[in-house]
């Protein structure tokens, strides 16, 4: 999110996020509620809602009278399950999203896919894997390894979770590395490390020092992984970096619930966020432009724009214009399919 980002941009250790927003147009994107994290990241890959796309909330229900599944948004403190007959409703995974993400459209035009770890919950064939990951992190730079283990000896209890984080992230950016050397060219890559250490050790109070050095080290880890992606893509990439929405310390009324044991058990909150932050780097993006409050709908169809793929017309989402280039825009009509 643009707090964190902002503080712990610059002073030469995080040369990739300055490369986005030297060279391309960066903003806030604009979250929705309630926060859920699979129907977010749904919506960034489909330019749609979850009125559309399905994904409401992180379960859903199955009820006797009912051929399918109901999907609900958990607007009340338990869930959803308050409103539906308790002895009845039977918590299921929720059915996936009912219209194809970007990357479903562009592997049926023939172009090479691979998406990596990206949240939602999406069909078989839809082609989203993962990686296995060991205990040693894949290809983590001594100097920074060194120096998480220091900072993560103050926290015996997280520092496995943490460590777990950083190890997945770090074979996912190996993957997509070498899919991009194979010659992939529509590549998802989703990295939770930064998200994972700040819930379970978000520096809430100026005392809080440890805390602090290992979100720093985690945004320099993580800017050392985009680092290492751009080196590999391609000179003429469209690049997009979207984080749907950011954390912030627990409310009143969290901190209320937490006290009475129906809360969160981690140090940040989801009942109110920052907003997210969307960069665009690439062919056809404006140099060094800063725009604000982006729905999460807009990412995909800009990126169909600046890739020149028709949008579909069942998009929610419309082309961020500030982003684009005039240039492009004169050049460049905006075409929509049936």
């Amino acid at each position: 999110d643009v707090p964190v980002l902002l503080t712990h941009s610059g002073e030469g250790r995080t040369p990739a996020l300055s490369r986005f927003m030297n060279e391309g147009s960066w903003g806030t994107a604009q979250p929705y509620e309630p926060y859920l994290r699979q129907s977010y990241w749904t919506s960034v890959a489909t330019g749609t809602y979850p009125g559309a796309h399905g994904v409401k909330a992180h379960w859903g229900w199955n009820l006797p009278w009912l051929e399918d599944t109901l999907r609900l948004m958990p607007w009340t403190p338990q869930g959803s399950r308050l409103i539906l007959p308790w002895s009845l409703a039977r918590r299921v995974t929720p059915p996936p999203a009912s219209v194809p993400a970007l990357w479903e459209r562009m592997r049926i035009s023939g172009v090479t896919t691979e998406v990596i770890g990206w949240p939602g919950f999406w069909e078989a064939w839809s082609g989203v894997t993962d990686v296995e990951f060991g205990a040693t992190p894949v290809g983590l730079d001594d100097g920074l390894h060194s120096a998480l283990r220091t900072a993560l000896d103050g926290f015996p209890n997280e520092s496995r979770d943490v460590w777990s984080a950083i190890n997945r992230d770090q074979a996912r950016v190996a993957r997509a590395i070498q899919s991009l050397g194979a010659g992939t060219a529509s590549l998802w890559v989703h990295l939770r490390g930064l998200a994972e250490t700040r819930e379970l050790l978000e520096p809430l109070k100026p005392r809080h020092t440890g805390e602090r050095e290992v979100v720093e080290l985690l945004m320099e880890l993580l800017d050392n992984q985009l680092g290492r992606l751009l080196v590999a893509a391609p000179p003429d990439a469209l690049i997009v970096l979207i984080s749907p929405y950011g954390l912030s310390p627990p409310s009143s009324y969290e901190r209320l619930r937490r006290l009475v044991g129906i809360g969160d058990d981690w140090r940040t909150s989801g009942d109110k966020c920052w907003d997210g932050v969307l960069m665009i780097l690439g062919r056809g993006v404006v140099s060094g432009r800063q725009y604000q409050d982006i729905p999460l709908t807009d990412v995909v169809p800009t990126a169909c724009y600046l890739l020149g793929l028709p949008l579909a017309q069942y998009m929610e989402g419309s082309v961020v214009i500030e982003a684009v280039d005039t240039e492009y825009l004169s050049t460049n009509p905006l075409v929509v399919d049936p």
